[in-house]
């Protein structure tokens, strides 16, 4: 039986994929993004990231050396994990860039697994279960009887189950060591299932679903009208969904009763995969995937271009991914329209999987490894502007696109930081042929458009726009004007000071405004042209007072533009300068 049931699927693979076969891709835990078949040990396919920005667009593909029916697992640091028919299991970056491979003895058509600690497990068609550490080298391998089509589910406690065509489910320790082996009728190709009360579901051949006890002994078995080798699904309310290749879904209660079963139009080795709100997603060889209520009435199903061996995924907004013979990886929405579809260069056995950023990973015959998705490019600005535009992004694989900066009004930009690193006060920023995710963040200060300088008679401490500096020594009032070392103020404001010993002679430049002054003169220049610095008192002058050159400041402040106050009961100086 187990021979003819594999020349049967080896012929419809020859039929459907000839040409192909002639010529023969994260958290902060450990634990894995997509651990296993169906993405857990209940395959239910339903997983908890969303892929709602995803518009369908490749980000990359990657080589291998012939066509891929296994379905993809992806590690806690977004390692995807494939087999492929040219005997390679292969750990491809979330970049697409190869880490390694390694090689078993035949086809890899098993999908890999991976335990809490990073172990890979994958099956292959030379008989053994491989445990591989996540640098590719080998754990420990274990032999079967036969071929090993079926995928490794991972209990709770660690225990690794998978079927053979020898007729087997095994259950194998952590360490590889055989904790016991279940016999069932014919070959085991169905993927084990496991509940939450340790119950193991898994098909036959021989058209039975068995359900065994943790310690390995028959809890009940239920016949359907043909071979199994769908993988079974359980939902939250233990219900166990199934299909055989009698055409039907079968629908079983825990306690190995049926519920219902729902005829489709041809055979099912696509397993089911349950919504959040009970639908259950399954694929016929009649090219329909078919959407059931949780009371097995038909809600929709959607017409593929060809038979759908390929398991539904379904993210957590809701839509549900499946490939098809007809070479395309669909995304339908959850009333069964279509959001997209995307084409690979041959069929799809694959079932896709989902990574926690969104991205869609699914296998094709025509040896690549696919990633669906778009890359996100995360722009934030601080209060007082904006960046254009704002929020998670999505940009399609060799694209650019650009950011505007805009301040509000009052304020300037700061400084602007592309994936952490900083890049100034820039107004636009563009990314350009992007590979990766990226991050923009601008932040932004007050514009500052006037200069207030206020100092105190007797205090060598004053203040710049809040901020404390220090004169030289302190101003004096001498002849009804307040003089003082003009250096501070002056740097405050922006220019620069000079000194002529030879002279005693002071020079002022602020922007397009020279002051000259002379020690003891009461004359100045204001751009060359004489200026009496008080025209009603002569004996305002500059002067050197304890070795300090003290100047008039208001002659000097309000020949730069400037507007000053004085406060008498505290002996306040106000300077007001606007900026121009």
């Amino acid at each position: 039986m187990k021979r003819l049931v594999a020349l049967l699927i080896i012929l419809m693979f020859f039929s459907l994929f000839q040409g192909a076969l002639r010529e023969s891709v994260v958290k902060a835990d450990n634990t894995p993004i997509w651990s296993m078949f169906h993405y857990n040990a209940q395959h239910t396919g339903q997983c908890p990231y969303d892929t709602s920005s995803n518009n369908g667009a490749v980000k990359w593909k990657f080589k291998t050396g012939n066509g891929i029916s296994s379905s993809p697992a992806i590690s806690s640091d977004g390692t995807i994990y494939v087999g492929s028919e040219d005997n390679y299991l292969y750990a491809i970056s979330p970049n697409g860039i190869l880490k390694w491979k390694y090689e078993t003895g035949k086809r890899i058509l098993s999908f890999p697994a991976i335990s809490s600690d990073g172990t890979i497990y994958v099956g292959s068609w030379d008989h053994y279960l491989y445990a591989l550490n996540p640098d590719g080298t080998l754990k420990w391998k274990y032999q079967t009887g036969d071929q090993i089509w079926s995928s490794p589910a991972i209990s709770s406690d660690g225990t690794i189950y998978v079927g053979s065509e020898d007729h087997y489910l095994y259950a194998l320790n952590p360490d590889g060591t055989l904790k016991w082996k279940y016999e069932t009728g014919s070959s085991v190709g169905s993927s084990p299932a496991i509940a939450s009360d340790g119950t193991i579901y898994v098909g036959s051949g021989d058209h039975y679903l068995y359900a065994l006890n943790p310690d390995g002994t028959l809890k009940w078995k239920y016949e359907t009208g043909s071979y199994v080798g769908s993988s079974p699904a359980i939902s939250s309310d233990g219900t166990i969904y199934v299909g055989s290749w009698d055409h039907y879904l079968y629908a079983l209660n825990p306690d190995g009763t049926l519920k219902w079963k729902y005829e489709t139009g041809s055979y099912i080795y696509s397993s089911p995969a349950i919504a959040s709100d009970g639908t259950i997603y399954v694929g016929s060889y009649d090219h329909y995937l078919y959407a059931l209520n949780p009371d097995g009435t038909l809600k929709w199903k959607y017409e593929t271009g060809n038979t759908i061996p390929s398991s539904p995924a379904i993210a957590s907004d809701g839509t549900i991914y499946v490939g098809s013979y007809d070479h395309y990886l669909y995304a339908l929405n959850p009333d069964g329209t279509l959001k997209w579809k995307y084409e690979t260069g041959n069929a799809i056995s694959s079932s896709p999987a989902i990574s926690s950023d969104g991205t869609i990973y699914v296998g094709s015959i025509d040896g690549y490894l696919y990633a669906i998705g778009t890359y996100t490019i995360t722009a934030s600005a601080g209060n007082d502007g904006t960046i254009t535009p704002s929020g998670n992004v999505t940009i399609n694989y060799g694209n650019s696109k650009t950011f505007t900066i805009m301040p509000d009004s009052g304020y300037k930009i700061s400084n602007v930081k592309v994936d952490g690193v900083s890049k100034g006060a820039i107004s636009s920023y563009t990314f350009t042929n992007i590979t990766s995710n990226h991050t923009i963040e601008a932040t932004f200060e007050k514009e500052i458009t006037q200069t207030v300088i206020i100092l105190q008679i007797g205090k060598s401490t004053f203040t710049v726009n809040g901020e404390t500096r220090y004169l030289d020594s302190p101003p004096v009032i001498k002849n009804s004007r307040t003089l003082l070392p003009i250096r501070a103020i002056i740097e405050a404001l922006g220019g620069k000071i000079e000194w002529n010993g030879g002279e005693k002679k002071v020079t002022i430049t602020v922007k397009d405004t020279i002051i000259e002054l002379w020690i003891g003169k009461s004359i100045a220049k204001v751009n060359g042209i004489d200026t009496p610095i008080d025209s009603t008192n002569s004996k305002v002058v500059p002067e050197i007072i304890n070795s300090r050159t003290m100047l008039p400041l208001r002659f000097i402040t309000e020949n730069l533009g400037c507007d000053v106050q004085w406060e008498p009961n505290t002996q306040t100086i106000t300077i007001t300068y606007p900026m121009r």
